[in-house]
């Protein structure tokens, strides 16, 4: 079946996000690309397949998914990758892996104990991928890729996981039973997979498809979470990009790649290049936008920086009021607002300043995304969802927000408003220093 299938389009409708979560995320674990295509959007660059979500006659489950894919990669390899769907499902992994980044600042034993579960569960689906390899055929290449990927993949998240919990622990964010040295001791009880460990099954995989560029995002995202590797990490990126080119589905490496620049080599010019390379192949990615609008606003560069915040807001504002907004685009909106309002502080347009603040306090206050129905929060934390909407909130920082607008109120003349700005941002401070 030669390569199989390497990047696959997704498209959904804006509200529908459990089934898009479940199934990405399912293929993203064996280093299979998603290009995600809202309902109504241009399918954009061509990939391997394609899988519409939402429709009475679409797909509800992964094991459905797949038999839609037997044409592109034969029985035998949906086969196992049906088998591979119980240790991913079983070991609820959709969970396990998401916006690990985001919630590293947590300051809550509750998402700290389940950062160590997730661990646990990465580390026994490790060991079933591993039995399911010693079960497959010989000739079986195209499944074995993929297996030997998952376990790559479980081995990145597992040290993401790992590097969170130890840096909460030696900040003194970790809040739960015996305190940060309960926590390090946990984590020295369990293993970290340095390259000399992952590295062979890149290789093994490489062997079999030499152009599979999902195993060299996963060396490079793994590389960026090591301190020792971190700075080899641009060669992998370099080369997926180099095989993917110029297509949509390259936006979010090329991001990364911008982040590399920006933050460990200090290259400004080079990680503005990344940026916008990755908003010229997706312009709908707003986090490269958002690097390019907070470039030009440090240059004081402020009606393109308006521009690019303005993309934001429009590509994120249709989400504003939805149960489907995501922690990570509920941020970005609220940081497009924000920086818009102090865009405005700077021209002394204080009103418009005060306006752009109050949709960030709008999107701060929200609630629609923890509907008990259909809210993201409920879908992804279940029970849990009150801790994690709090440390997403305590990430924003509200009190600067208000912090701005009583410098605004000060500028407009408006000094009944100005108390209470300046009461609120005090209040706010102290509850999120806590």
């Amino acid at each position: 079946m030669g390569a199989g299938i390497r990047c696959i389009t997704i498209v959904h409708p804006a509200d529908e996000i459990a089934e898009y979560r479940t199934i990405s995320a399912f293929l993203r674990l064996f280093g299979i690309f998603v290009c995600e295509r809202l309902e109504g959007m241009p399918d954009g660059d061509e990939t391997d397949a394609r899988v519409v979500l939402g429709k009475e006659a679409s797909p509800k489950t992964i094991a459905a998914i797949l038999d839609r894919l037997e044409v592109f990669v034969g029985k035998a390899v949906i086969s196992v990758l049906k088998k591979a769907e119980k240790i991913y499902t079983s070991n609820d992994l959709m969970r396990g892996c998401y916006a690990i980044e985001f919630f590293a600042t947590a300051r809550d034993p509750v998402i700290h104990e389940d950062m160590l579960d997730s661990y646990d569960r990465f580390s026994d689906s490790l060991d079933q991928f591993r039995k399911l390899e010693g079960e497959l055929a010989e000739e079986d290449q195209l499944s074995l890729k993929y297996i030997l990927a998952a376990q790559a993949n479980c081995m990145r998240r597992m040290n993401q996981l790992y590097n969170t919990l130890w840096d909460a622990a030696e900040r003194g964010w970790y809040r739960g039973a015996g305190g940060s040295d309960a926590l390090k001791k946990k984590l020295l009880s369990r293993t970290y997979y340095f390259n000399t460990m992952m590295n062979p099954l890149i290789e093994k995989i490489l062997k079999i498809d030499p152009n599979y560029y999902g195993a060299y995002s996963i060396k490079a995202l793994n590389d960026m979470i090591d301190e020792d590797e971190k700075a080899d990490s641009i060669v992998s990126f370099r080369t997926a990009v180099s095989m993917i080119g110029n297509k949509s589905y390259s936006s979010y490496l090329r991001y990364r790649m911008g982040r590399y620049y920006e933050y460990i080599l200090r290259d400004s010019d080079e990680s503005l290049k990344n940026y916008a390379k990755s908003y010229e192949v997706d312009q709908n990615n707003y986090r490269a936008i958002y690097k390019l609008a907070a470039r030009a606003q440090r240059q004081e560069e402020y009606e393109t920086a308006i521009k690019y915040l303005d993309m934001i807001l429009s590509i994120l504002g249709k989400k504003k009021k939805s149960c489907a907004l995501q922690p990570i685009e509920c941020a970005y909106l609220f940081k497009a607002y924000k920086n818009k309002g102090k865009i405005y502080l700077k021209q002394k347009k204080y009103q418009a300043c005060i306006a752009e603040m109050q949709q960030a306090v709008d999107v701060y206050n929200s609630q629609a995304n923890m509907d008990p129905d259909k809210g993201f929060y409920s879908l992804m934390f279940g029970k849990k969802k009150a801790e994690y909407k709090e440390a997403a909130r305590r990430n924003m920082q509200i009190w600067k927000v208000y912090e701005i607008m009583t410098d605004a109120a000060v500028g407009a003349n408006q000094y009944d408003d100005y108390k209470k700005y300046l009461f609120l941002a005090d209040e706010f401070r102290k509850k999120d220093q806590k």
